[in-house]
């Protein structure tokens, strides 16, 4: 489970400048193979790369009073990759890892407020994640 927020600017044909704040709550459920080095000391390296399915748990409905609301789509796809570190420790192995993030799909709904309909035709999130693991 992860939280996000977005901040999405863009420019209206009027020429008027649109900026929304975008706050999501995902599921995401990954599929990763991890590639790691023989063990140098107390240490080794690994990269990682693979697919997640995730799942917008915040409910999408558009409000009539706000003519710029952006929807987003419940379920997305994305490809990771990262590099991490594993150090062991006596009790524990210590994995800190940096992993990056592209959306496969636009990640817009297709019901969108009359204003965005005509604008925003595509939006590809790219996102990184920051991941500390500890393995007993």
């Amino acid at each position: 489970m992860f939280f996000t927020e977005s901040f999405i600017e863009y420019e209206s044909y009027s020429g008027f400048v649109h900026s929304k704040n975008l706050k999501n709550i995902y599921i995401s459920l990954p599929l990763l193979l991890r590639f790691k080095t023989m063990p140098i000391n107390d240490f080794r390296i690994f990269v990682l790369g693979g697919m997640c399915y995730n799942i917008n748990i915040v409910e999408q409905k558009i409000p009539k009073f706000d003519q710029s609301f952006i929807a987003m789509t419940r379920n997305a796809i994305s490809f990771e990759y990262g590099v991490g570190l594993q150090y062991f420790f006596k009790y524990f192995i210590f994995s800190p890892e940096i992993k990056f993030g592209h959306y496969m799909q636009s990640h817009l709904e297709s019901i969108q407020s009359p204003l965005n309909n005509s604008i925003l035709n595509q939006v590809y999130p790219k996102y990184f994640i920051i991941s500390l693991n500890f393995e007993g």
